[in-house]
């Protein structure tokens, strides 16, 4: 969403809130992605924009971004962000620094781990200690290899090591 700077901010603020209680309504996971054009860093000194997080939070809508995303030789301002209402799921959020505008692009990766749902799962591992490594390495003596390192294609040599 981009919302204009010279937008009327009250109107913004009520439209926004009408929105965000039909969307709520819904009780899906989403994702608000914005050029707010208000600076949540100044919350406490512009009343509009305190009041902006206070409707976004009262709908359980919570920002992903906490550092500026408009960065000039002067000033440092958050205006871009992503809220979301999907507080369970384990996102990955961040900005890109590059300079192809004058804004961050900003980002959030969703890994959507719902833990109930998934089967088990085994995670298997090595003990890489001294005894272990020993008998791998008296395991590696006991092998022929002698088929691998005559072999003089490296295709079949990889496919009769594998073997």
């Amino acid at each position: 969403m981009y919302r204009p700077p010279n937008q009327n901010l009250q109107d913004f603020i009520d439209g926004l809130d009408s929105f965000l209680v039909r969307i709520s309504k819904g009780n899906k996971a989403c994702y608000l992605m914005a050029d707010w054009n208000l600076d949540l860093m100044k919350h406490h000194k512009h009343d509009k924009t305190s009041e902006f997080l206070d409707i976004m939070f009262s709908r359980a809508f919570f920002p992903l971004i906490s550092r500026p995303t408009r960065i000039t030789s002067s000033t440092a301002s958050l205006i871009d962000n992503i809220f979301t209402n999907d507080v369970t799921n384990c996102a990955v959020s961040g900005l890109l620094f590059t300079d192809i505008s004058d804004h961050l692009p900003i980002f959030s990766i969703s890994n959507e781990c719902q833990t109930s749902s998934r089967k088990t799962q085994w995670l298997t591992f090595r003990d890489k200690n001294a005894n272990n490594v020993c008998k791998f390495k008296d395991e590696l003596q006991t092998v022929n290899w002698s088929e691998v390192r005559e072999s003089s294609d490296p295709s079949s040599a990889y496919d009769i090591f594998l073997s």
